[in-house]
């Protein structure tokens, strides 16, 4: 009847611009943020027994590489990396001197580093970027031992793009220098930085929608990044 037909275009009509976006992914970036719970962050099934990993277990990760062979003939690298040392099964950056935090950024992680602190990874990459909550003072940014940028003071979030790097592997160094900086995230690309499917995976073990409006971080990298898409599979705790 009249009633299901418009509730039909109700629920239909906020996919639209998103089905748009992929048809033009083979040219044009498309970005997912999803905001979840332990079986959005974790990536490995891991035998209770040996706590040995035995697979991979995220829907996330499964659902950018899948998407990435429907629309980018399946360009995608590590994709996104909360920076902080990784917890149990969760994947994180290499080396973090500072102190994990749960008060911003997306998913609730984040990593403090005072002045000198610094977070280092590499990965396989043709292009990063790295998030930041705040910066207090000034922070550096090395790639591949070369000081590449020095960013300044802001109160609010804010990336800094490596722009495009040789494909290969590559070592990103955030160090604070004059005070505190709060880096929180990363996204690897391979092969899609300037098109296809990207996903940004704010999960966090055991938290709910009530959890993650707690702080504005979450919130706040939803504007910085503007997606064609935000999924939320997680129930009302």
């Amino acid at each position: 009847d009249k009633e299901d037909r418009v509730h039909g275009r109700a629920l239909t009509e906020p996919l639209r611009g998103f089905t748009a976006a992929l048809a033009d992914a083979a040219s044009t970036p498309v970005d997912i943020v999803v905001v979840g719970d332990s079986l959005s962050e974790d990536w490995q099934w891991v035998d209770s027994g040996t706590s040995e990993s035995v697979g991979l277990r995220s829907w996330v990760r499964l659902f950018e590489v899948d998407m990435a062979e429907r629309f980018n003939g399946g360009a995608v690298g590590v994709g996104w990396l909360a920076i902080r040392s990784g917890l149990g099964t969760s994947p994180g950056w290499d080396t973090v001197t500072g102190s994990l935090v749960t008060t911003a950024g997306l998913g609730r992680y984040a990593v403090q580093l005072d002045a000198t602190e610094y977070a280092e990874h590499t990965e396989l990459c043709d292009g990063v970027d790295v998030y930041f909550a705040s910066i207090a003072s000034t922070c550096t940014v090395h790639v591949d031992g070369v000081l590449t940028a020095t960013l300044t003071a802001s109160a609010v979030p804010t990336v800094w793009s490596s722009g495009a790097l040789s494909s290969g592997s590559h070592t990103i160094k955030v160090t604070a220098v004059g005070g505190i900086a709060v880096p929180y995230g990363s996204y690897w690309y391979l092969g899609n930085r300037t098109s296809g499917v990207r996903v940004h995976n704010g999960g966090h073990s055991g938290y709910g929608p009530s959890d993650h409006l707690a702080t504005v971080g979450t919130i706040e990298h939803i504007a910085l990044v503007d997606p064609d898409c935000v999924i939320v599979p997680i129930g009302a705790a």
